[in-house]
């Protein structure tokens, strides 16, 4: 699964907005079903009535198809920002009470 491109023949991908280094990608990788892809998007405007219930499908669909989660960015936004900014937002099932993994650790020792 493909998502980022940064650097192409010494040009910095990662300073392009999300939609130009998207484009790149797409233009580069050749798709093949249950081998290559790239991630997905879905663009939700979150000044909407319905976005909050539209990001919960989206991410209720993420986690039953055992994504890791979603990056929330806007579509002009660049990868990297360069002023210290992180003008986005990691969302992961393991952030959200209830909905991580649980491992346990079970052990038994017979000594004799």
């Amino acid at each position: 699964m493909f998502y980022d491109i940064l650097l192409l023949d010494d040009i910095v991908c990662g300073l392009e907005t999300h939609d130009e280094w998207r484009r790149l990608l797409q233009s580069l990788i050749r798709r093949i079903s249950g081998r290559a892809d790239i991630g997905s998007l879905e663009v939700i405007e979150f000044p909407s009535f319905d976005a909050a219930e539209r990001l919960s499908e989206a991410f209720a669909r993420a986690i039953t198809q055992r994504w890791e989660g979603f990056v929330l960015k806007g579509c002009d936004d660049p990868y990297f920002s360069l002023n210290g900014s992180r003008p986005f937002i990691e969302l992961k099932k393991d952030y959200i009470p209830g909905l991580g993994d649980t491992a346990v650790k079970v052990s038994n020792f017979s000594g004799r």
